[in-house]
């Protein structure tokens, strides 16, 4: 099986970013009275039923490709463009119609979950489709050798901002790898960093992406009451680890660059040592991708930088 933490995985096959259109609605801001609601299978499989497709070859080499995929998101969440575009850039050939036929067999045989987010003043949920792990998918994962994380409790009862947070995680490496696969050595989702857990050294950041043997790191934080309080305490953790003469390289995606400068105006009381960059959640799309990080400079200033690599 490949390693699909690794950049060089995903230089089989190009996606035309020049192309790609910049969503009009963002579809992972945090928004108010909202729920994350599983959808509940007809005529699911038993596993009995699920043992014996695999012995059959019924879980298609597709099947346990996309498995495999979301497996290595699998303390975030995708959607079937993410799983799409990954199996583009893997090389691997498909039609929309055979993987969403190759993602209701999966959900069929409970080795993934379907959600999707509901407001308390529509009656309906959303079109938008998220598709996560579950434990069966996790023990198929491990026998093909995909190295994961995975806590189904953790994804069941996460808030819908810490959702959105880990959707638009995945969608953030699924847009470096589009425009920087070339240069990605390899990619984390959720790592945990611990030096001395004694005194709080510890810190998982939302994403770290190896390239041009530097290291960054993401944070994705959500619009929430608390959201400010809980990313300040998290940089100080990374304080902890690194410690203040070896700051590493922080890229903050928050929702809008509005979020943003509320976070840099909250950070300038903190004396935080990381170098912190800011990116958000439209900023990275299409062509506009290599001038999607930015800061600020002491008056708030924006100021762009140009991601130069090879």
């Amino acid at each position: 099986m490949l390693n699909l933490n690794l950049g060089s995985t995903y230089r089989k096959g190009k996606i035309d970013v020049s192309k790609e259109v910049v969503p009009a609605n963002p579809a992972f801001w945090a928004k108010e009275n909202e729920q994350h609601i599983f959808e509940e299978r007809e005529d699911g499989a038993s596993n009995y039923q699920l043992t014996l497709a695999l012995e059959k070859g019924q879980i298609t080499a597709l099947d346990q490709t996309v498995v495999s995929i979301v497996a290595v998101f699998a303390s975030t969440a995708c959607t079937s463009k993410m799983i799409s575009e990954c199996l583009t850039m893997m090389g691997v050939k498909y039609t929309k119609n055979i993987l969403e036929s190759s993602l209701k067999r999966l959900h069929r045989y409970q080795l993934i979950n379907f959600s999707r987010f509901k407001q308390e003043e529509f009656s309906v949920p959303s079109n938008l489709r998220i598709i996560t792990l579950t434990d069966f998918g996790s023990r198929l994962a491990g026998a093909l050798g995909v190295r994961h994380k995975f806590n189904s409790f953790a994804v069941a009862t996460a808030d819908c901002y810490s959702i959105k947070s880990r959707c638009e995680t995945t969608q953030l490496i699924c847009n470096w790898l589009k425009n920087l696969s070339d240069d990605i050595q390899q990619f984390q989702v959720r790592p945990i960093i611990s030096v001395n857990r004694e005194i709080g050294a510890v810190v998982r950041p939302s994403a770290r992406i190896d390239i041009c043997d530097e290291t960054i790191y993401f944070e994705v934080p959500r619009n929430h009451e608390d959201y400010l309080e809980e990313l300040i305490e998290k940089l100080h953790r990374y304080e902890l680890v690194f410690g203040k003469d070896n700051p590493p390289a922080i890229i903050i995606n928050g929702e809008n660059e509005e979020m943003n400068r509320e976070i840099f105006h909250a950070l300038q009381k903190e004396k935080i040592s990381a170098k912190i960059m800011y990116t958000d959640d439209l900023a990275n799309f299409g062509g506009g991708f290599r001038t999607s990080i930015y800061s600020f400079n002491e008056e708030g200033k924006k100021q762009i930088f140009y991601l130069k690599t090879g």
